[in-house]
């Protein structure tokens, strides 16, 4: 069991908000959400911020630098670049995990990232099972740092998919509840996001 008062202090976070947000035609990480001056950036930071520290941010190419930001090399590297950077920050901070989360997930509790991290494993990467279509979903996920090698391996040959580094690595599941599916949302349009704040308390 993992202890939910307390945080892990052999983890580190990462938050993947370097997309380009064509489809959104804004950054997704400034949306407003909940409280006034909130946004869905600050929300996810929030949220890793309750389990592990330190958090870093993966930003898009020409994002200004600074402390605890990660910010992309190329113009559309893809969230792998982000993760390839976070991994790469582990030995630095002493830290053997990374818990990942992308910045348009929304919905993703504190409960699912305890089940990743409970889920962890050596070498490899723990992530959550959509309940519905059985796909895995990697951008909500718990990585140790012995994944750092093969996934810069697999960026450097010019993969950009973080399905494709899966292949080869070891990897635990946390299958989903049907009343869970939700978890999983992500906000890639102006309508889904404002379908998303209508049915959000």
């Amino acid at each position: 069991m993992t202890n939910r008062g307390a945080k892990w202090e052999d983890a580190a976070g990462l938050v993947l908000a370097g997309g380009q947000s064509r489809r959104m035609g804004r950054p997704k990480a400034e949306l407003p959400v909940g409280a006034a001056g909130d946004t869905l950036l600050a929300s996810r930071v929030r949220l890793l911020e309750q389990v592990v520290s330190p958090v870093w941010i993966s930003l898009p190419h020409g994002a200004a630098p600074g402390a605890g930001r990660l910010v992309d090399q190329d113009e559309s590297p893809g969230p792998l670049a982000g993760i390839v950077a976070g991994l790469e920050q582990l030995a630095r901070v002493g830290a053997e995990w990374l818990i990942v989360l992308a910045v348009d997930m929304p919905n993703v509790p504190a409960e699912l990232l305890a089940a990743l991290y409970g889920r962890r494993v050596g070498g490899g990467v723990a992530l959550a099972q959509h309940p519905a279509t059985g796909r895995w979903e990697p951008l909500v996920s718990c990585w140790h740092r012995g994944a750092a090698e093969p996934a810069a391996a697999c960026f450097a040959e010019g993969q950009r998919a973080v399905r494709a580094v899966l292949q080869t690595l070891p990897t635990q599941v946390v299958r989903l509840a049907e009343h869970q599916a939700g978890w999983l949302a992500n906000l890639n349009t102006p309508r889904e996001w404002e379908a998303w704040r209508r049915g959000s308390p």
